[in-house]
């Protein structure tokens, strides 16, 4: 006569490469096969229980490795790569570390343009006061006018347009 074989829990433990802690917790999972007696479970049915219980648990928790996982794996740290940018970018801008590409562009154009007019009213400028005069006057009045419209460009006070500023035509 043929009955399934009767095995304690330390047993099935050996044969399902776990401990025995883990086959008492498994034995108050659903579904899992009822005791033969006091102690002994029937070997047979534990591990096609198990079997079905490791595969269900695969399905439950997605791929757990091969191409698809690697995949995933890479995705996933792609995102975070991103969001923790995103982050770093939110906290630099909140300290002031970073401008609007639309104010920088704003403020160098208004202050080229001035710097500019500057540049194109030195001959109208300096021509009455240079009439008649050696070549080494001349020379220093450029250089004290252009040297003019580069501090004021560089001191980066920018004047609110041309019109207003008396040394701009």
């Amino acid at each position: 006569m043929s009955t399934a074989p009767g095995a304690d829990a330390a047993t099935i433990a050996r044969v399902l490469n776990l401990n025995v802690s883990s086959i008492h917790r498994l034995a108050k999972e659903a579904g899992f096969p009822a005791k033969l007696a006091p102690g002994e479970f029937d070997l047979n049915k534990v591990t096609l229980w198990y079997i079905r219980y490791i595969q269900a648990e695969l399905r439950r928790r997605g791929p757990g490795s091969g191409p698809a996982t690697a995949g995933l794996a890479s995705e996933r740290l792609r995102v975070l790569k991103g969001q923790a940018e995103k982050i770093e970018l939110g906290n630099a801008v909140q300290r002031g570390e970073y401008l609007k590409a639309s104010a920088v562009e704003m403020i160098w154009t208004r202050g080229l343009a001035i710097c500019r007019a500057r540049m194109l009213a030195m001959p109208s400028k300096l021509a009455p006061l240079l009439a008649n005069k050696q070549a080494g006057f001349i020379a220093e009045e450029m250089k004290i006018e252009i040297y003019r419209a580069l501090t004021e460009l560089a001191s980066g006070e920018v004047p609110g347009d041309a019109e207003s500023s008396p040394d701009v035509l």
